[in-house]
């Protein structure tokens, strides 16, 4: 029988594109039809999550290799703050 790997880890800046895709994956399983430009979707993203005042804090997991695409992330319960009204 084969054991699995699954390493969980804080995101950091350079899996802004996974963390996109991931959020682009759910929005089309909850039935979204149109998504915002990958562009402008990563930098909404590092502004909110690795500015000065991060509304959330991410965990991704990966099966298997550290290096791989992300395959789940998660926002721990509790680490959400409201979004800046004047940004």
């Amino acid at each position: 029988m084969e054991t699995a790997v699954l390493s969980v880890h804080p995101a950091e800046l350079r899996d802004i594109e996974a963390i996109a895709d991931l959020l682009d994956e759910l929005n089309r399983f909850y039935g979204a039809t149109d998504t915002t430009p990958l562009a402008e979707r990563t930098v909404q993203i590092a502004a909110r999550l690795f500015g000065d005042m991060p509304a959330a804090h991410v965990l991704l997991a990966r099966d298997g290799d550290a290096g791989s695409r992300p395959d789940a992330l998660a926002v721990p319960q509790g680490v959400v703050r409201p979004p800046d009204p004047q940004t």
